[in-house]
């Protein structure tokens, strides 16, 4: 009688342990193909895969990463938003996607908590592109001072930055100095055509 239930608990655990295994196998498999799928544009379908691999294997943060991301580019930012906040509620000083949320946020025209989240990620980290990410959202938000300012800061270490120099232009332009502006685009298109 031992021996039966013995082997009926044996047989149990071995069901049980190759279902979980099928379950964690299908789940990085729908993994790697929501990868190709996102490397290939086709980045709704690899929404749809990564949520499929969340649900085999609930908890993994890289995938929700991916998710998020694949939401971004494929313009569903309501979902991108939501699915980033998962992110960042799980690990807070996740600049990475502090900064993704800060841009889907700014995409999707929610513009001071977008410049709030840049203005953490700048305070962390010594960031160009973040700092020109922030000159950018405050433009949109015809907040011209505080844009122009922010350009110039990243133009005092780097001179010659053509981002932020084209930034600074729009900036200009839009804050009502089209002669300023003009001048400085003239000189980007003079560089760049002496670079050909």
């Amino acid at each position: 009688m031992r021996k039966i239930h013995l082997t009926l608990w044996a047989a149990t655990l071995a069901a049980v342990t190759t279902i979980l295994f099928h379950a964690t196998q299908q789940g990085e498999i729908g993994y790697w193909k929501a990868h190709r799928l996102f490397s290939s544009t086709a980045y709704a379908a690899a929404a749809d895969e990564y949520e499929k691999s969340l649900e085999r294997q609930p908890g993994r943060l890289d995938v929700l990463k991916e998710l998020a991301r694949s939401y971004q580019w494929s313009k569903n930012y309501p979902k991108a938003i939501e699915t980033y906040r998962q992110v960042l509620a799980a690990d807070p000083e996740d600049l990475d996607s502090k900064t993704r949320l800060a841009e889907t946020l700014g995409w999707s025209g929610q513009y001071a908590e977008s410049i709030a989240l840049y203005r953490e990620v700048v305070a962390k980290k010594n960031d160009t592109a973040a700092k020109l990410a922030l000159s950018e959202v405050l433009l949109w938000n015809k907040d011209y001072a505080a844009a122009e300012s922010s350009t110039r800061d990243v133009l005092k270490v780097e001179p010659t930055n053509p981002q932020a120099r084209y930034l600074l232009g729009k900036i200009l332009q839009a804050s009502g100095r089209p002669q300023e502006a003009t001048v400085l685009f003239e000189e980007l298109l003079k560089e760049q055509s002496l670079k050909k």
